[in-house]
């Protein structure tokens, strides 16, 4: 594995998100650049310092690394993008739902922030709970 690295120093939060071998359409592409440009932007306007932790695998090894086909990722003074690259030949089983938690799994335990949000690209957060999150309200279960 191996990691590309550009953080904000102590992220709070640690946005984790599977980067399997179906994000590599054109259309799922073009949704993980909106994500990431999106939440670095609401990080920014929010104050919010966190690291958006993309896990990269490619199943059928045979196609580019997700920093390649992104291209330019986000950073500012709140947020950057990490992208952590599993070789496609490392096995990992299941359906497609228990590969990308995983996946997910993988990241969870390589990020730095305080707080681990695991999400898909897919989805936009609000910006009702950047401002919450900002607000750094969370807190660590002390059962």
């Amino acid at each position: 594995m191996s990691e590309h690295v550009a953080l904000p120093s102590t992220p709070y939060l640690s946005i984790v998100c599977a980067f399997g071998h179906a994000q590599r359409s054109d259309a799922w592409l073009k949704q993980t650049r909106a994500f990431l440009a999106v939440t670095a932007w609401q990080a920014e306007q929010h104050r919010l310092p966190l690291e958006i932790v993309l896990v990269d695998r490619d199943s059928a090894g045979n196609g580019a690394p997700a920093s390649e086909l992104l291209g330019g990722l986000p950073c500012n003074p709140f947020a950057c993008t990490r992208i952590i690259s599993v070789p496609g030949s490392e096995v990992v089983r299941g359906k497609p739902i228990d590969r990308e938690r995983r996946l997910q799994n993988i990241g969870i335990r390589r990020a730095h922030g305080a707080f681990v949000l695991a999400a898909g690209t897919d989805i936009l957060r609000g910006t009702e709970l950047f401002a919450q999150i900002a607000r750094r309200t969370l807190r660590e279960d002390e059962a």
